[in-house]
């Protein structure tokens, strides 16, 4: 699976266990001839049961599909019970003791194509749900699988203990360790050379780069005044300050204005990109800059999305957008906070098997003298608060928040709803409750609301819940 794209994995795994939803061709419905037939009674005459002469024709519907999925849901759904033919048709007899008529078997025709019908609704239904979890499943199961074996290959290149004759396959890592960077040959000749950043290490640096985003939005007077330029020297200067390279005392260098680089025999083992959200195209620039860069089979990347005068939600939802409708675009992992990273694979503009791991870090710099401008290609948006987010500001947008909320938990949106916005202290927002049960629930559970807000509000805050007797919250 190293040397595997997970999605891929995942891909191909699913197409082998997923279920093919059922289509029902009604149009092709076909029938027997009406036959003369023998049709039990519940009578039974000494040991047999007795058999009346009557009439019967078998009525057919083409499927396309899961025969297994269409069979569950017959048995699952259907009053009729039909049955399932090996070529791909659902079939049922209709029978009568005597003479059918023309209008009996119309109506016993149109219940059968009625009944069929519900039950493919039904299957599709619960089919799509299973694929849905098996999918989300698989890229779990799959993703944690790949940074199990890469953290194997990783600790492996990182022993000094001689290996036996046995034949091994590792890497060369261009090992970026806290403090101190080292590069480690690999030890095995059996497969070529490929230098590349720990997982550990690259996640470490994007908290690191995180972590130097989050200070520039507590200091939004200091960061309004720096450009892309010296944003990228400062965080240059902080990563210098954790990491040291090997060789040459600095692990990462700058490249252009806005590119910080960490270089390895030439080619670009990590990629950090600043830059300013200026609507969708401007935006692509600065993919196309980070595909063009010589890198190696497995490079690792930062996006730094810098949001100032624009509103959060466009300028992140925006970067997403231009991203995944990028020609070098390969995937995209799930991300548990949208709003503070996520995660893509893109290729190389010279060799579609080189990989660039980005991790796009949105960095919220508000403003509160000015108004927020409309970026052309971005959705319009409303003005900003001409001061920062009061009481009165969030209640205004608290049933916004609750709904964002309701669309990834009902249940923690149920718990604040019951909530009261009492106070905006800083960059604190207390929300009253009026039963302690609810309030310790709403105290457990706060991210989803923090980050509701940030997408309203363009404004981190922090959750606090406090009970209030009912005659406080009245008054």
């Amino acid at each position: 699976m190293v040397q595997q794209q997970p999605n891929e994995v995942v891909e191909r795994v699913f197409r082998r266990y997923s279920h093919e939803l059922v289509g029902l061709d009604s149009n092709g419905i076909s029938r027997s001839q009406v036959k003369v037939t023998s049709i039990k009674t519940d009578k039974w005459v000494g040991d047999t049961v007795e058999e009346l002469p009557g009439q019967a024709v078998t009525v057919r519907i083409p499927f396309t599909g899961s025969k297994e999925l269409l069979q569950y849901g017959l048995l699952a759904y259907s009053a009729l019970k039909p049955t399932v033919s090996d070529d791909s048709a659902v079939e049922l007899t209709i029978q009568s003791q005597g003479r059918l008529t023309a209008s009996t078997i119309n109506s016993r025709v149109a219940e059968f194509i009625s009944d069929v019908s519900g039950c493919v609704t039904k299957a599709n239904a619960d089919a799509a749900q299973f694929n849905a979890q098996l999918r989300s499943a698989l890229r779990s199961k799959v993703y944690d699988r790949k940074d199990l074996l890469d953290d194997t290959a990783d600790l492996d290149a990182a022993l000094t203990i001689p290996l036996t004759s046995i034949a091994t396959q590792a890497r060369v890592e261009v090992p970026v360790q806290r403090k101190i960077v080292r590069v480690q040959e690999s030890k095995s000749s059996s497969s070529p050379t490929e230098p590349h950043v720990s997982r550990q290490i690259y996640e470490d640096v994007i908290r690191t780069l995180s972590s130097f985003g989050r200070a520039m939005e507590r200091l939004p007077d200091t960061a309004r005044g720096l450009g892309e330029e010296a944003i990228r020297d400062l965080a240059l200067f902080v990563l210098n300050a954790n990491y040291e390279g090997a060789a040459t005392g600095e692990a990462f260098n700058g490249a252009g204005k806005t590119d910080i680089l960490l270089n390895y025999q030439n080619r670009s083992a990590f990629i950090g990109e600043f830059k300013f959200w200026g609507g969708p195209k401007a935006f692509s620039s600065a993919i196309n800059q980070l595909c063009s860069y010589t890198t190696w089979r497995d490079t690792k990347a930062a996006l730094i999305l810098l949001v100032k005068d624009v509103r959060a939600t466009t300028a992140i939802e925006g970067a997403d957008q231009a991203i995944r409708s990028h020609p070098q675009f390969r995937e995209a992992r799930p991300s548990d906070r949208p709003m503070e990273r996520r995660d893509y694979v893109l290729t190389s503009n010279t060799d579609s098997e080189r990989l660039i791991s980005v991790a796009l870090l949105p960095v919220v710099i508000p403003d509160p003298r000015s108004k927020v401008v409309e970026i052309p290609g971005a959705t319009p948006i409303a003005a900003s608060f001409p001061s920062p987010p009061s009481a009165v500001d969030v209640r205004r947008v608290w049933p916004d928040v609750i709904a964002r909320v309701s669309r990834n938990s009902k249940r923690i949106a149920a718990v604040y709803r019951d909530g009261v916005i009492n106070s905006v202290e800083g960059d604190v927002l207390v929300v009253s409750f009026r039963s302690a049960v609810i309030s310790s629930l709403a105290a457990d559970h706060p991210q989803p609301v923090v980050d509701a807000l940030y997408e309203e509000l363009g404004v981190r805050f922090a959750v606090t819940c406090q009970v209030v007797p009912r005659s406080s919250q009245d008054s």
